[in-house]
């Protein structure tokens, strides 16, 4: 049985932590409540760490399951320098917005999730694991390549007015309409 890696456990409780915090906070902000700075607070904090988790790191064996547009987001994650690589600065900058979070009924269950996401952060740490960007980059041959492929010919029918399928293919369309 192979060891546990608990930054994917991380990534993904901080993750749903980020979205509790600003529904939290949207509450917050739209309810009567007389602390709504601190619902402002927890908008800003989920929506930063929103953006700091979304990108999914490389696991041990080198490989991960991509979100969908992970590649615009991971090049200003990974300039943010040791807040995306070392788990230790994350485990104290996400203690340190976690805990205004809780003095509020609405950001209290987001708070307190970042709390448990901070400390399985402090696992990882204490494990020797890192964060590494999960996109890939092409080398140049394999680009080149790429852009001298042809694309498929693709074809769509339609029904004109006489209920017959005309069919073309995307360059023909291209070319009826230019």
């Amino acid at each position: 049985m192979g060891q546990m890696e608990w930054a994917v456990w991380a990534n993904e409780q901080t993750l749903a932590s980020s979205y509790i915090l600003i529904i939290g906070a949207s509450v917050g902000l739209c309810g009567i409540f007389d602390k709504w700075g601190i619902a402002v607070f927890g908008l800003i904090t989920g929506i930063g760490v929103l953006f700091i988790e979304f990108p999914r790191g490389l696991n041990k064996k080198g490989q991960t399951k991509k979100r969908r547009l992970q590649e615009c987001i991971v090049l200003y994650v990974s300039a943010t320098g040791p807040l995306a690589r070392n788990y230790y600065v994350r485990f104290c900058v996400y203690m340190c917005l976690a805990m205004p979070c809780c003095f509020m009924l609405p950001t209290f269950l987001g708070g307190m999730c970042l709390f448990m996401g901070a400390f399985i952060y402090l696992m990882a740490a204490v494990n020797g694991e890192s964060w590494k960007p999960g996109v890939e980059k092409k080398p140049e041959t394999q680009l080149s390549q790429e852009r001298t492929e042809k694309s498929p010919r693709l074809t769509h029918r339609f029904v004109d007015a006489n209920d017959c399928q005309v069919s073309l293919s995307i360059t023909e369309m291209r070319e009826t309409v230019v």
